[in-house]
């Protein structure tokens, strides 16, 4: 069971106890971090709580000056950087350290890639499995020192268009070699991505 008494509540939300101290308030204030103190309309008396999705200034209100929106994409990136850093959460790696194979994966692949990695690791094909959980920012180190040029990255996913196949190409210098994937509205199986492994990577390489 979890203990929710452990539980620590990280938030922007300005509490109760410090509403009354806050004066001339600023919704998007600049702050070393990217996050602004935030505050639900009519918590801070006298003051006015606004939301913008246009650029603006720190209070919420429209701009079209170019160094204040500078500053605004800084604030924002901050944030990016900050999840980047610390939040996002590198894929676990399951296998062998000396491999030849490497199946990449997310989400819903995580079970059957399991099971395969296990059906092709008993017929010594020296595979390994990276499963990724956090997909933006992607996570980069685990996969840079794991896919190197010596192994073969190989991307299991449900779409037409090798869709994170793109994704890491388009982030990374990482090489995939093959994507195995199946979009007819059905889950892979375990015993799927092992047959279809041996037809479409290993026989592949071999013509």
């Amino acid at each position: 069971e979890f203990d929710l008494e452990a539980l620590e509540l990280e938030t922007s939300l300005i509490s109760d106890e410090e509403k009354d101290s806050v004066k001339n308030y600023q919704r998007y204030k600049l702050t070393e971090n990217g996050v602004s103190p935030r505050a639900y309309p009519g918590q801070l008396k006298g003051e006015v709580v606004l939301a913008d999705s246009d650029e603006h200034d720190e209070y919420g209100h429209i701009i079209e000056d170019a160094e204040k929106r500078r500053n605004m994409v800084d604030k924002r990136m901050k944030k990016f950087q900050m999840i980047k850093q610390e939040e996002v959460k590198e894929p676990e790696y399951y296998g062998n350290e000396d491999i030849y194979y490497l199946l990449i994966g997310w989400g819903s692949t995580h079970g059957p890639l399991m099971e395969g990695l296990e059906l092709l690791n008993r017929e010594d094909y020296n595979v390994g499995y990276l499963s990724f959980s956090d997909l933006w920012p992607l996570p980069v180190d685990r996969l840079r020192e794991i896919a190197d040029n010596e192994v073969k990255a190989v991307v299991v996913e449900n779409n037409s268009t090798a869709q994170f196949a793109r994704l890491i190409r388009g982030e990374t210098d990482v090489k995939i070699d093959e994507s195995i994937l199946k979009y007819d509205g059905r889950p892979f199986t375990g015993r799927e991505i092992y047959n279809r492994f041996k037809e479409e990577v290993i026989n592949n390489a071999s013509k």
